[in-house]
């Protein structure tokens, strides 16, 4: 539980969480939307993953991740 309150403080992951609730999004479609470098994009989403918020299915070279 501690982790998913973890992954959750940080307001980046918060609205990749809100994103989420739309739709399955590649990491590529994430990363557009914000103006911070991919390795700190791919920080967040791992961090979401590790705590169970998110799920990963690979769609040819991309990544796709849904709630």
């Amino acid at each position: 539980m501690n982790e998913v309150f973890k992954a959750l403080s940080h307001p980046a992951r918060r609205r990749m969480i809100a994103m989420l609730r739309e739709g399955p999004l590649a990491s590529g479609e994430i990363a557009a939307r914000f103006d911070m470098a991919w390795p700190t994009v791919s920080t967040h989403l791992a961090a979401l993953k590790a705590a169970g918020l998110v799920e990963t299915d690979k769609d040819g070279a991309s990544v796709r991740y849904r709630l």
